[in-house]
Formats: C-alpha cells, sequence, structure tokens
C-alpha cells in the first residue's frame, strides 16, 4: 500500500493556506491547472474576471512558489519568480514589494553567515546585517553570533542565530497575499485520492522552520 505520509503533509499545508478540498465551483470562471506542495490542483478566480495569465503569475509569485528558506540557490529562484510574474494583480502589489524585501533580506544575512563561517570576522558579520534588522535587535543578533562562533561545529548555535533574525527581521508578505486572494475570491481546489492506503503513518510529518 501507499504510504499516506505525503497526502497528510499536503492536507495540513493546505488547510494553513485555506485551499478547498474540492474540485472547482464554477466552469463560468477563469482557472489554471497548478501544483500545490506537491499536489494538483485547480487555481481559479471570481467570476468578475481573471485571465489565465493573471492566475499563472498569482501561483508564480505564490508563497509556495516563492519560499523563504536558508538556501541560497531557493532564495535566488524565489526573487527571480516574484520578478517574472509580469501579470501579478495590483492588489498583491505591497505582498510582492513585501516578499522581495524579505528574500531580499535573506539573501544578504545567509551569505553574511557563509562568510562567518569562512573568515569568522565579527566586525564584517555586523556590518553586513546591520541594514537587514532594525537597530534595537541587531545588539541580540550580535550576541547570538557570537554564542555561534563559542560553539564551535555546533550546528544548533547557528540555527539559534538564524530562527532570531528570521523572528525580527519584519513581515514576510504572507497574510498579505492570503487576505487578498480571499477578496478577490480567488481560491485553491485540491482533490486528494482518498484511496493511496489505510495505514497510519510511520513517521511524524515534519515543516521545516525558514
Amino acid at each position: 500500500k501507499t504510504s499516506l505520509i505525503p497526502l497528510i503533509r499536503a492536507r495540513r499545508h493546505a488547510l494553513l493556506l485555506g485551499v478547498l478540498l474540492m474540485g472547482p465551483s464554477s466552469t463560468h470562471a477563469a482557472q489554471v491547472q497548478v501544483m500545490l506542495f506537491g499536489q494538483p490542483c485547480v487555481l481559479q478566480g471570481s467570476s468578475e474576471g481573471f485571465s489565465e495569465a493573471q492566475l499563472q503569475a498569482i501561483h508564480q509569485a505564490s508563497p509556495e512558489q516563492a519560499p523563504i528558506s536558508s538556501d541560497l540557490p531557493t532564495l535566488k529562484t524565489s526573487l527571480e519568480r516574484l520578478k517574472n510574474a509580469q501579470e501579478l494583480p495590483r492588489e498583491l502589489q505591497k505582498y510582492r514589494e513585501l516578499r522581495t524585501a524579505r528574500l531580499e533580506a535573506r539573501l544578504k544575512f545567509e551569505e553574511a553567515v557563509i562568510q562567518a563561517h569562512r573568515r569568522g570576522d565579527a566586525n564584517a558579520f555586523s556590518e553586513a546585517t546591520k541594514p537587514l534588522i532594525h537597530a534595537r535587535r541587531h545588539s541580540g543578533l550580535m550576541k547570538k553570533f557570537k554564542a555561534a562562533q563559542k560553539a564551535g561545529p555546533s550546528q544548533k548555535a547557528w540555527e539559534d542565530l538564524r530562527d532570531y533574525f528570521v523572528e525580527f527581521s519584519g513581515s514576510d508578505g504572507e497574510e498579505d497575499f492570503h487576505r487578498v486572494l480571499s477578496r478577490l475570491k480567488i481560491q485553491y481546489h485540491c482533490t486528494f485520492d482518498e484511496e493511496r492506503g489505510e495505514e497510519e503513518p510511520t513517521e511524524t510529518p515534519k515543516i521545516k522552520k525558514n
């Protein structure tokens, strides 16, 4: 039997996004086939009118397609997707600005972390990160940095540094994205196969914090 783990993961992500776990409700509204967390879905606009090109741009710029992570190639790909979403409705421009700013800040931060690993220069790290976080929080960031340096090979100390930056580096725009889609009556409709198997998962699904 096929494991239920991918299905359960997709369901949990879908619930976080407010995705409708059903087929599209109207054949009159524009809709496009997309993949959402590895599952086939339909992104459908309201009957008031959205083109397929706009829906494709919305999905391309979505938090799922433009994720924020600690991985440099992923960050660069996310920025490129936001930049190339030319047909994005004007209502989502604020989201794009917030998401872009957060991605650019995260990219610079991760580059500073890489340089810190190579050179161990606290002053260089401080100068690189000052513009990326509020001045009141920067001293706390540097305390985390120095603790990570003292911890040597401990990855947990560097993750603590990263978590601190993520918490205090500003909005990532995700709430704006979902708020706008709700207002515009644009929804993901997903149908999951209920007959993949009846086993209980043997692994607890994990959601990595960025």
